[in-house]
């Protein structure tokens, strides 16, 4: 309980603040101690570190349609097979360190074998010879431990799950017969695997799926019309390579985060041209630090509008004072300009442009403390505040139309306190890369550089709770009488 004494002195201070500082009639603005939720929500703030074993698992895809990605000259090693030879790297670059296992995925998922694996998957074309691909059931076998197949049924039973698993794949679930065993229906069910990849969200995993465009000379086999086989080339051409993908997961948030960022940033050295890889996090922060922001006001409004001097950072706090004259003259133009502090991974999922246009903006009033203690017991009118739109530039900074006015009303002026906050779109669409990198068709060449139903694998994968409560930008604004 609030001590009595300590309240009412603490009243008769902001008092006299407001009292010493209005010399001029008009009442100043309300501290920003005095406004509650200033600072934004972190994603992972609160998250649990659970037990896991020292382990990675790569699930690798050994059906027929991946041999194309791997290249009979060892002189012309594809971007697929580097890709190969950085994963079995990572077990030197991580701390802590951990054991790297792969287990093949065709009709059925392998048991754990050593990560020289990768090495000989990277430089060897006959190891792509399975005529199914089990995806989901490949992660369905992810939170599982692998301490019976690696010690034997007599040995000790640990059920830690491995820390992390990597699923490499062109991404298309293939299966001749439906199974007892298997919630898939047989063929190309994408819709199995988003299921199989909700269930791990929604028992608080991490995740996050990176697509590359790599060399490709081979075979496709087509689901859409079962026997179908397109002889494909990428020609040298960067836009015929064809996509593969990485699916990331983790019952770890944090330790996931960490190793996607190594992982890219290892990526881009073997990589050379960086829109070959693209990124859809699942569960990542989407921002570092705090927006930058700044009121802009239109020459011809400065006898409407003035923009204070003082303003503060971390979250982003600005003040502007209105003419009250606006109740006749109407509401005035002005803009907010911001950049969002995109974190590493998200500057992956497309341009700065792209990822301002995934962004949507919402106003609101904070309910600060009120100190005007003075007029409690009379009528006051306050200012508003209309968010118009909104548009972006290449570089990725993002300018908000606004128009500000008093309403037509009576009593004592006073402060309004907005805020401004980004959020992902979550509702609308999957990032623009996806867009792009998907077919609904399989049966021609022309489609070779695309992945069959991509985009309806990973809608609403984003649509998590996790994503959704991340606020990428704030702004916050006391508007007051002029």
């Amino acid at each position: 309980m609030e001590c009595p004494q300590k309240s009412f002195l603490h009243r008769v201070f902001l008092f006299l603040v407001i009292l010493l500082g209005s010399c001029n009639g008009l009442p100043d603005p309300p501290p920003w101690e005095t406004c509650p939720g200033l600072v934004p929500r972190d994603s992972l703030a609160g998250a649990t570190r659970p037990l896991t074993a020292d382990e990675l698992v790569v699930y690798l895809d050994t059906s027929g349609s991946m041999a194309g990605y791997v290249s009979l000259d060892p002189q012309r090693q594809t971007t697929f097979s580097r890709t190969l030879q950085e994963l079995r790297s990572l077990f030197s670059i991580l701390d802590p360190p951990v054991r790297i296992l792969v287990r093949r995925v065709e009709k059925t998922v392998g048991r754990p074998e050593n990560d020289r694996e990768l090495s000989t998957a990277s430089v060897t074309k006959e190891m792509f010879r399975g005529g199914e691909t089990d995806l989901a059931g490949a992660i369905g076998l992810f939170p599982e431990s692998l301490s019976r197949e690696l010690r034997g049924q007599t040995g000790e039973d640990d059920s830690r799950p491995p820390r992390f698993h990597i699923l490499v794949t062109d991404g298309v679930q293939s299966t001749k017969e439906e199974r007892s065993d298997s919630p898939c229906i047989a063929g190309s069910d994408q819709i199995c695997i988003r299921k199989k990849i909700l269930e791990l969200l929604n028992s608080g995993w991490g995740g996050c799926i990176i697509g590359i465009r790599s060399e490709f000379e081979g075979k496709i086999y087509s689901e859409v019309k079962p026997g179908l086989i397109i002889d494909y080339s990428d020609e040298s051409d960067i836009d015929r390579f064809r996509p593969f993908y990485l699916y990331i997961f983790s019952p770890d948030r944090v330790a996931l985060d960490d190793l996607v960022e190594t992982l890219i940033d290892r990526l881009g050295q073997v990589i050379q041209q960086q829109d070959l890889i693209r990124v859809l996090p699942l569960t990542s922060g989407y921002r570092v630090g705090f927006a930058e922001a700044e009121l802009i006001i239109p020459e011809e409004q400065e006898e409407w509008l003035e923009l204070s001097r003082l303003r503060e950072e971390n979250p982003a706090r600005l003040t502007l004072r209105v003419s009250v004259d606006t109740e006749d003259s109407g509401p005035k133009p002005f803009d907010v300009s911001l950049s969002i502090p995109w974190s590493n991974t998200a500057k992956k999922i497309g341009t700065l442009e792209d990822l301002a246009a995934l962004v949507w903006w919402d106003l609101t009033i904070l309910n600060c403390e009120d100190v005007e203690i003075s007029i409690e017991d009379e009528k006051r009118r306050y200012p508003e505040i209309t968010l118009i739109g909104y548009e972006t530039d290449p570089a990725g900074r993002v300018v908000l139309h606004a128009s500000a006015q008093w309403p037509k009303d009576i009593g004592v002026l006073s402060w309004h306190v907005y805020r401004i906050e980004g959020r992902l779109d979550l509702k609308e669409h999957t990032p623009l890369w996806v867009r792009e990198w998907s077919t609904n068709l399989d049966i021609s060449e022309e489609t070779g550089n695309r992945t069959l139903n991509l985009e309806s694998m990973l809608l609403g994968l984003w649509r998590n709770d996790l994503l959704q409560r991340q606020v990428l930008a704030e702004v916050c604004i006391r508007v007051g009488p002029l």
